[in-house]
């Protein structure tokens, strides 16, 4: 008879502060074993949208060699604290789409107002659509061939860089924000 010992499921999402400290040691380990030559958390995490129960900690990354950004990105879940439940979201800043890089380097900055925060978003996303459309080898075409739904939907995520609006707040309106409900009203 085998027996198999399952790690315990996580059981408490992490405060604020405890985001801040985790953003932050996983940065020194992005640096220090993966050569990394700059990080830089956003979203929620850093406070330009609200931390709540569902939040994940959003890291830019620069200088990461692309043979190991895989590599690296899956030792960051190494650094969560047991028990604890978050995701982690690396992205190549040099990858990154040039709306979402200009937030995430301050260049541009999110409204504080819902609707137009929203507003923001959407755009950003269909100009995000358009590039994948417009990109030679896009996955958009096969989409025709495909009778599933969820295999369309899966497939038209693979090809974004960015695709927190739909993904998060649209396919899942009211789920996930403070006390459950969505940022977006």
């Amino acid at each position: 008879m085998m027996t198999v010992s399952l790690a315990p499921a996580p059981t408490r999402s992490l405060s604020r502060a405890e985001a801040v400290e985790l953003a932050q040691k996983c940065a020194q380990v992005l640096v220090e074993q993966f050569g990394a030559r700059r990080v830089i958390p956003f979203g929620s995490v850093t406070g330009a949208s609200p931390w709540h129960s569902r939040s994940d900690i959003d890291l830019a990354v620069e200088g990461l060699d692309s043979k190991v950004f895989f590599k690296a990105w899956a030792a960051l879940d190494e650094c969560v604290p047991p028990g604890a439940f978050v995701e982690i979201d690396l992205i190549d800043l040099n990858e990154t789409p040039p709306e979402l890089r200009a937030l995430i380097l301050g260049e541009m900055i999110m409204p504080k107002d819902n609707p137009a925060a929203l507003k923001l978003e959407i755009e950003n996303e269909l100009k995000n659509l358009e590039r994948v459309v417009k990109k030679p080898g896009n996955r958009i075409p096969r989409l025709k061939a495909w009778k599933s739904a969820k295999a369309d939907w899966r497939c038209l995520q693979s090809g974004l860089p960015d695709f927190h609006v739909f993904s998060r707040e649209i396919a899942s309106p009211g789920v996930g924000g403070a006390e459950g409900e969505s940022r977006y009203k």
